[in-house]
């Protein structure tokens, strides 16, 4: 199903007015507007220059899709895994060394 993503809302009293950034159903054009779906399951419209049609991905473009985003989310996970492990033998190497000044500090005053 093609959708409708909202762009902007030019009246705030619009159904679509909290809407911008989503995603609404389209229903086709009429009365020199985009038809759709408000929530509470009313046809309604939404004007030209507040919305852009989403064409419809075909089932190969939307797997590639997720294999694309799919990656994008296993590289991030693995760059903040990367990230922590960093983070934790820093803080692991300054505690050794710490400890180990410590030690020789107090080596140095027993003697």
């Amino acid at each position: 199903m093609q959708m409708l993503k909202i762009i902007k809302c030019s009246d705030g009293m619009r159904w679509y007015a909290s809407k911008v950034g989503e995603l609404v159903p389209y229903l086709g054009d009429s009365m020199g507007a985009y038809k759709s779906r408000e929530d509470a399951g009313y046809i309604n419209f939404v004007h030209y220059e507040d919305a852009e049609v989403i064409p419809e991905l075909t089932k190969r473009e939307r797997l590639k899709k997720n294999v694309v985003d799919t990656k994008a989310a296993y590289e991030a996970a693995y760059k903040a895994w990367e990230d922590a492990w960093d983070t934790y033998a820093a803080r692991l190497k300054a505690k050794l060394e710490l400890e180990y000044y410590l030690k020789e500090q107090d080596d140095e005053h027993s003697n």
